[in-house]
């Protein structure tokens, strides 16, 4: 409940009148100002953007991340991100279809 008071962390639903929620986005809104900053700006992260599995290919995802992409640009955003893991090369696939390149790998080990 605290999150949705919380004008830092936007949230986006995907609501049909019959059918209620089908996708949502939780997005955090970064602004970074000094502590190693060279430039002044703000980026708006997506967190999380999810689709009913039934509803996928249906254009929900378009459309959430179409909005989230309007939102972040309304509100100055220098550039929206997000992370994708490796193992999930359909997110991948979504992502990159709508504008998005890579911007940095981070690697891990197991120890």
């Amino acid at each position: 409940a605290l999150l949705l008071h919380d004008e830092s962390r936007p949230v986006f639903v995907y609501v049909n009148e019959s059918e209620g929620v089908l996708g949502y986005a939780f997005c955090v809104i970064v602004d970074y100002e000094g502590s190693g900053a060279l430039v002044k700006r703000r980026e708006l992260y997506l967190d999380e953007l999810c689709v009913d599995e039934s509803q996928r290919g249906g254009g929900i995802g378009t459309a959430l991340f179409s909005h989230i992409k309007s939102f972040a640009k309304e509100i100055g955003c220098y550039h929206l991100t997000l992370n994708v893991w490796a193992c999930n090369p359909s997110a991948m696939a979504f992502y990159e279809s709508r504008g998005m390149q890579l911007l940095k790998k981070e690697m891990e080990v197991i120890l």
